[in-house]
């Protein structure tokens, strides 16, 4: 997380000429990544920006800057920042989140074991896979962002069902991203082995036209989509000139949401080497990613919706519980089967 720390000093200029050197040597000695920090001109104050773990880091450190210790300041502030350098400026954002443990790592061994088999074999399914977990209805429909890039070769519908509200599901869609919360997916290949986050993140949950989505380290207007259009709890669209990642999320009966996902990509041969490169990522990586992410979004969201009613369960008055008298037979009316759910929107079965 990247955060900006303002600060204005006290008319007190013998004293701050005295502390300066301790104030530089505190904040170079930290080493921290994209450190960039100086006065302002004319002597009022100055900023420091710099990326740590988490707010409280961030805290913990303006804390004991000798600038503070030493009760110079007139006030000052922190903020984490967007640092938004413009489309065509490339600029880098650090993966976020702990290093795996072994057990973790494991688990990604596994997920990539499962992965690269199904990235070898895609281009001999893509029927198939074109349309995972979509029924004939979603794939036909039109979505939103479907106009923005017109002559595309990929237009791929897939989707899943989850046990969950779309409340309860859009805010792990607003937090993805690398340097984000991740992709929920093959960490190992897509968040260079950290973890995707298991948890929402309140300073990740606000989403605005014109956000970084990064896929990678890199952000520019070629490796990475922006936020173009999005309703909260019903539709999300990102976007780059080649290419769009659409979301519908839509509310079925018992509390669940249909969440669906478009990606469409146009190659374009006049730049030969970055078509060929856009080719290898979609046509062999995209459906192992796509197919765990959507199962890793489903995993979150019913495992937060269970972890929630188990703890609306647990502060149930006593009084709420009915103890059944001694020799009272006790009768329940069976409740009747749910009725199937219709085969279109069945989920894949792997």
């Amino acid at each position: 997380m990247r955060f900006a720390y303002v600060y204005f000093m006290k008319p007190e200029p013998d004293r701050v000429r005295a502390i300066a050197p301790h104030h530089a040597a505190y904040w170079q000695q930290l080493a921290l990544r994209d450190y960039r920090g100086g006065p302002f001109a004319d002597g009022s104050g100055g900023l420091i920006t710099f990326d740590t773990d988490s707010p409280e880091r961030a805290e913990e450190l303006v804390s004991r800057d000798p600038f503070l210790r030493e009760r110079l300041l007139e006030r000052h502030s922190i903020k984490e920042w967007i640092a938004d350098t413009g489309p065509g400026s490339p600029h880098t954002v650090h993966v976020r989140g702990p290093r795996p443990t072994s057990k973790q790592l494991l688990y990604e061994l596994r997920d990539v074991a499962v992965a690269v088999p199904l990235a070898l074999a895609a281009p001999l399914i893509r029927p198939w896979h074109a349309r995972w977990g979509a029924s004939d209805d979603e794939v036909a429909a039109s979505m939103p962002g479907d106009e923005l890039v017109p002559g595309c070769q990929v237009n791929w519908t897939r989707a899943i069902t989850i046990e969950g509200s779309p409340e309860s599901v859009w805010p792990w869609l607003a937090q993805v991203g690398f340097g984000k919360a991740g992709f929920y997916s093959n960490d190992l290949l897509d968040n260079v082995a950290h973890p995707s986050a298991d948890r929402i993140d309140p300073q990740l949950q606000r989403v605005r036209i014109g956000d970084w989505v990064p896929m990678f380290s890199k952000v520019d207007a070629t490796m990475a989509f922006r936020v173009h259009s999005f309703k909260p709890r019903e539709c999300l669209v990102w976007s780059k000139p080649d290419s769009t990642w659409a979301w519908t999320l839509t509310p079925l009966p018992q509390r669940r949401t249909r969440l669906v996902t478009r990606l469409r990509q146009r190659y374009d041969w006049s730049a030969p080497g970055g078509a060929l490169v856009s080719v290898a990522l979609i046509e062999l990586g995209d459906f192992p990613m796509m197919r765990r992410m959507l199962k890793g979004i489903k995993e979150r969201a019913e495992a937060a919706g269970a972890s929630a009613g188990a703890g609306m369960l647990a502060r149930r008055p006593k009084w709420a519980c009915l103890q059944q008298p001694a020799g009272d037979t006790l009768t329940r009316s069976r409740s009747p089967e749910p009725p199937a759910r219709a085969a279109s929107q069945q989920d894949p079965v792997t």
